[in-house]
Protein backbone atom coordinates (compact mmCIF):
# COMPACT_ATOMS: atom_id res chain seq x y z
CA UNK A 1 0.00 0.00 0.00
CA UNK A 2 1.20 3.40 -0.73
CA UNK A 3 0.26 6.59 1.19
CA UNK A 4 -2.43 9.41 0.34
CA UNK A 5 -2.85 12.44 1.60
CA UNK A 6 -5.75 14.29 3.71
CA UNK A 7 -4.18 17.42 3.77
CA UNK A 8 -1.36 19.43 4.58
CA UNK A 9 -2.23 20.85 8.01
CA UNK A 10 0.61 22.97 9.58
CA UNK A 11 4.43 23.40 8.88
CA UNK A 12 7.37 22.74 11.34
CA UNK A 13 9.84 25.34 12.04
CA UNK A 14 13.44 23.82 12.59
CA UNK A 15 14.92 25.64 16.10
CA UNK A 16 18.30 25.17 17.12
CA UNK A 17 18.32 27.15 20.26
CA UNK A 18 21.68 28.35 22.01
CA UNK A 19 22.15 30.39 25.13
CA UNK A 20 21.58 34.48 24.56
CA UNK A 21 25.31 34.93 25.20
CA UNK A 22 26.79 31.90 23.32
CA UNK A 23 28.74 32.77 20.83
CA UNK A 24 27.05 30.28 17.59
CA UNK A 25 25.82 32.50 15.40
CA UNK A 26 25.01 29.99 12.27
CA UNK A 27 25.11 26.26 11.74
CA UNK A 28 28.69 26.11 10.77
CA UNK A 29 29.59 27.70 14.15
CA UNK A 30 28.28 24.65 15.59
CA UNK A 31 31.24 22.96 14.83
CA UNK A 32 32.71 20.79 17.81
CA UNK A 33 30.15 21.64 19.93
CA UNK A 34 28.42 19.20 22.17
CA UNK A 35 24.26 19.61 20.36
CA UNK A 36 21.11 18.07 21.37
CA UNK A 37 19.36 16.30 18.05
CA UNK A 38 16.15 15.02 19.62
CA UNK A 39 15.51 11.90 21.22
CA UNK A 40 16.42 8.78 19.33
CA UNK A 41 14.80 7.17 16.06
CA UNK A 42 12.92 10.53 15.77
CA UNK A 43 11.63 13.13 13.11
CA UNK A 44 13.64 15.87 14.87
CA UNK A 45 16.97 13.48 15.20
CA UNK A 46 16.40 12.70 11.16
CA UNK A 47 16.56 16.47 9.98
CA UNK A 48 18.94 17.52 12.84
CA UNK A 49 21.37 15.01 10.75
CA UNK A 50 20.85 15.84 7.88
CA UNK A 51 21.10 19.55 8.06
CA UNK A 52 24.95 18.89 9.86
CA UNK A 53 25.61 16.42 6.86
CA UNK A 54 25.05 19.03 4.52
CA UNK A 55 26.68 21.68 6.36
CA UNK A 56 29.73 19.11 7.15
CA UNK A 57 29.32 20.00 10.58
CA UNK A 58 30.61 17.81 13.47
CA UNK A 59 29.48 17.80 16.79
CA UNK A 60 29.03 15.85 19.89
CA UNK A 61 25.53 14.61 19.48
CA UNK A 62 23.30 13.89 22.31
CA UNK A 63 19.63 12.43 22.04
CA UNK A 64 17.42 13.89 24.04
CA UNK A 65 13.52 14.96 24.42
CA UNK A 66 12.91 18.52 24.12
CA UNK A 67 12.31 18.99 27.96
CA UNK A 68 15.48 16.87 28.77
CA UNK A 69 17.09 19.30 26.05
CA UNK A 70 16.07 22.57 27.16
CA UNK A 71 17.27 21.09 30.84
CA UNK A 72 20.46 20.47 29.95
CA UNK A 73 20.81 23.74 28.07
CA UNK A 74 19.44 25.62 31.23
CA UNK A 75 22.25 23.53 32.88
CA UNK A 76 25.11 24.12 30.44
CA UNK A 77 25.77 20.66 30.05
CA UNK A 78 25.04 20.97 25.95
CA UNK A 79 26.06 23.84 23.72
CA UNK A 80 23.11 24.07 21.30
CA UNK A 81 19.51 21.85 20.48
CA UNK A 82 17.86 20.59 17.38
CA UNK A 83 13.74 21.12 17.44
CA UNK A 84 11.23 20.94 15.05
CA UNK A 85 7.61 22.14 15.78
CA UNK A 86 4.97 24.37 15.49
CA UNK A 87 4.68 28.65 16.39
CA UNK A 88 5.14 29.31 19.12
CA UNK A 89 5.99 25.74 20.75
CA UNK A 90 5.07 25.78 24.53
CA UNK A 91 8.49 24.25 26.07
CA UNK A 92 10.29 26.79 24.25
CA UNK A 93 8.13 29.47 25.56
CA UNK A 94 8.63 28.15 29.07
CA UNK A 95 12.51 28.35 28.54
CA UNK A 96 12.58 31.89 27.32
CA UNK A 97 12.29 34.15 30.86
CA UNK A 98 13.71 37.15 31.80
CA UNK A 99 15.96 35.33 34.33
CA UNK A 100 17.49 32.85 31.15
CA UNK A 101 17.18 34.26 27.67
CA UNK A 102 17.97 32.09 24.44
CA UNK A 103 18.52 32.63 21.16
CA UNK A 104 17.86 30.71 17.39
CA UNK A 105 20.27 30.57 15.21
CA UNK A 106 19.84 31.75 11.84
CA UNK A 107 20.20 29.15 9.33
CA UNK A 108 21.04 31.19 6.05
CA UNK A 109 24.29 29.89 5.82
CA UNK A 110 23.21 26.37 4.70
CA UNK A 111 19.74 27.03 3.79
CA UNK A 112 20.58 27.12 0.16
CA UNK A 113 22.49 23.48 -0.15
CA UNK A 114 19.89 22.02 2.03
CA UNK A 115 16.68 23.11 -0.54
CA UNK A 116 19.42 21.84 -2.68
CA UNK A 117 19.50 18.06 -1.38
CA UNK A 118 15.69 18.12 0.03
CA UNK A 119 13.24 20.10 -2.47
CA UNK A 120 10.38 19.55 -0.25
CA UNK A 121 11.90 22.04 2.55
CA UNK A 122 10.99 25.25 2.35
CA UNK A 123 12.35 28.30 4.15
CA UNK A 124 10.61 31.31 6.59
CA UNK A 125 11.71 33.68 9.29
CA UNK A 126 10.61 33.42 12.65
CA UNK A 127 9.31 36.36 13.71
CA UNK A 128 11.09 38.11 17.20
CA UNK A 129 7.61 38.18 18.84
CA UNK A 130 7.04 34.11 18.56
CA UNK A 131 9.74 33.63 21.99
CA UNK A 132 11.43 35.92 24.42
CA UNK A 133 14.45 35.91 22.17
CA UNK A 134 17.45 37.93 23.26
CA UNK A 135 18.60 39.41 26.73
CA UNK A 136 19.73 43.17 27.20
CA UNK A 137 23.29 42.60 26.60
CA UNK A 138 23.57 40.97 23.04
CA UNK A 139 19.88 42.44 21.50
CA UNK A 140 18.62 40.47 18.75
CA UNK A 141 17.43 42.65 15.82
CA UNK A 142 16.17 40.73 12.76
CA UNK A 143 14.09 37.62 12.30
CA UNK A 144 15.76 34.31 12.47
CA UNK A 145 15.92 32.46 9.08
CA UNK A 146 15.22 28.46 9.16
CA UNK A 147 14.11 25.26 7.55
CA UNK A 148 10.42 25.12 7.26
CA UNK A 149 9.19 20.93 7.44
CA UNK A 150 5.23 20.55 6.24
CA UNK A 151 3.22 18.16 8.26
CA UNK A 152 1.38 15.66 6.00
CA UNK A 153 -1.65 14.11 7.32
CA UNK A 154 -1.87 10.76 5.72
CA UNK A 155 -3.56 7.76 5.34
CA UNK A 156 -3.27 4.17 2.89
CA UNK A 157 -4.30 4.36 -0.84
CA UNK A 158 -7.37 2.13 0.68
CA UNK A 159 -8.70 3.88 3.13
CA UNK A 160 -12.48 4.25 2.62
CA UNK A 161 -13.62 7.44 0.39
CA UNK A 162 -16.71 8.61 2.72
CA UNK A 163 -14.43 8.22 5.80
CA UNK A 164 -11.51 10.41 4.23
CA UNK A 165 -13.74 13.18 2.71
CA UNK A 166 -15.35 13.40 6.53
CA UNK A 167 -11.65 13.36 8.08
CA UNK A 168 -10.84 16.24 5.81
CA UNK A 169 -14.33 18.46 6.53
CA UNK A 170 -13.71 17.46 10.22
CA UNK A 171 -10.31 19.64 10.49
CA UNK A 172 -11.55 22.93 8.94
CA UNK A 173 -15.05 22.37 10.94
CA UNK A 174 -13.06 22.23 14.77
CA UNK A 175 -9.97 24.07 13.46
CA UNK A 176 -10.82 26.37 16.28
CA UNK A 177 -10.96 23.71 18.62
CA UNK A 178 -7.11 22.71 17.24
CA UNK A 179 -5.82 25.79 17.69
CA UNK A 180 -6.83 26.17 21.52
CA UNK A 181 -4.73 22.26 21.53
CA UNK A 182 -2.01 23.96 19.93
CA UNK A 183 -1.68 27.90 18.45
CA UNK A 184 -0.21 25.90 14.94
CA UNK A 185 -3.71 24.84 13.56
CA UNK A 186 -4.38 28.17 13.09
CA UNK A 187 -1.96 27.96 9.96
CA UNK A 188 -4.58 25.56 8.32
CA UNK A 189 -6.00 26.77 5.62
CA UNK A 190 -7.93 25.16 2.56
CA UNK A 191 -5.42 26.90 0.84
CA UNK A 192 -2.44 24.88 1.75
CA UNK A 193 -4.24 21.86 2.61
CA UNK A 194 -3.80 20.76 -1.18
CA UNK A 195 -0.20 21.23 -1.30
CA UNK A 196 0.50 17.62 -0.15
CA UNK A 197 3.57 17.14 -3.01
CA UNK A 198 4.95 14.49 -3.16
CA UNK A 199 2.27 12.78 -1.67
CA UNK A 200 -0.87 12.71 -3.89
CA UNK A 201 -4.28 13.72 -2.32
CA UNK A 202 -6.86 10.72 -1.21
CA UNK A 203 -10.05 11.14 -3.69
CA UNK A 204 -11.98 11.83 -0.56
CA UNK A 205 -9.70 14.56 0.34
CA UNK A 206 -9.93 16.12 -2.91
CA UNK A 207 -13.69 15.84 -2.72
CA UNK A 208 -13.76 17.89 0.57
CA UNK A 209 -11.65 20.22 -0.63
CA UNK A 210 -13.03 20.88 -4.02
CA UNK A 211 -10.23 19.73 -5.75
CA UNK A 212 -11.13 18.78 -9.44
Amino acid sequence: HTPRALARIYDDYLHIVVRDESTIRSVKDLQGKRVAVGAKNSGVQVIAKRVLSIARVDVTQVNDSLGGSADQLKAGTIDAFFWSGGLPTREITALATKDFHIRLVDMSDVMNSIRAEYRYYSSATVPLSTYSLGGPQTPVTTPVTTLVVPNLLLVRDDFPAGNACAITKLIFDRKDELARTHPAAKEITRETAVKTDPVPLHPGARQALGVN
